[in-house]
């Protein structure tokens, strides 16, 4: 079971007040989709974000009617607004992965085994 609170985001330069490119959480900054493609890897990844009162809301992938675009969004806490845009900006500019998502070894260990 892995779960990781998001401590900061990353806002698009474009829509700054709607779009989220990337979130800060287990040390490192991550695209949203890559953190949406580790959350749909196992149902017990999940995200979560605290809210103003200092609350636990899980966060969750949605996709956008008309846009068919996905984002992340807090689930219904009782409150009108996303949590996610209070987080402060992340501190990183470069965006890393401790994610790998392969289906097999990877080439360099093909190569060093064939030898």
């Amino acid at each position: 079971m892995s779960r990781y609170r998001i401590t900061a985001i990353k806002r698009d330069q474009n829509q700054p007040y709607c779009l989220i490119d990337a979130v800060e959480f287990a040390g490192r900054v991550h695209r949203v989709e890559e953190a949406m493609r580790w959350l749909d890897a196992s149902p017990d990844n999940a995200l979560w974000v605290l809210d103003d009162a200092g609350e636990a809301v899980w966060v969750s992938a949605r996709q956008h009617a008309r846009t068919g675009r996905y984002f992340f969004t807090t689930e219904r806490d009782g409150k009108p607004l996303n949590q996610l845009h209070s987080l402060s900006e992340c501190r990183e500019t470069q965006i890393g992965s401790i994610f790998r998502f392969t289906r097999g070894p990877l080439r360099e260990s093909l190569s060093i085994a064939a030898e």
